[in-house]
């Protein structure tokens, strides 16, 4: 989301839909891959709808503070809504983390109630910026 709106009135709207909005549990349920380009691990998230119908609340909000259309991937319906827990893995190593990860039985049932709103800086590193305890 790149936009020339003040920070001040992001945080603003943000903190008004996090008011809104309940803390919601969410089951993690085993870890799986994306490989490719950027070699991903992550854990599943069981229930999705309530990550969705949040993603959702987090777009429309940010839209409504620019004529400027969300980039596509933003809004993309193609969303998978996960836990990542590495990212960029080289490909030399990432069938050995693969094989040490499958080890692992993860299951487990967690309240999701604090939204993170990071900026992606030099070199691509991110930095949270403001947290939004959900509240409603």
């Amino acid at each position: 989301f790149v936009t020339d709106v003040e920070p001040s009135i992001i945080k603003e709207n943000l903190t008004r839909m996090a008011e809104e909005t309940a803390p919601f549990r969410l089951m993690l349920n085993g870890v799986n891959y994306f490989e490719g380009e950027i070699n991903t691990a992550y854990v599943d998230i069981n229930n999705h709808e309530p990550i969705m119908s949040l993603r959702t609340s987090i777009s429309t909000c940010l839209q409504s503070l620019t004529e400027t259309r969300l980039e596509e991937r933003v809004n993309s319906e193609q969303y998978y809504a996960h836990v990542t827990i590495g990212t960029n893995i080289p490909a030399s190593l990432f069938p050995a983390i693969r094989e040490n990860l499958s080890k692992l039985k993860v299951r487990l049932m967690v309240r999701a109630d604090t939204v993170a709103l990071a900026s992606i800086g030099e070199g691509g590193k991110s930095r949270i910026e403001f947290l939004f305890k959900l509240v409603g």
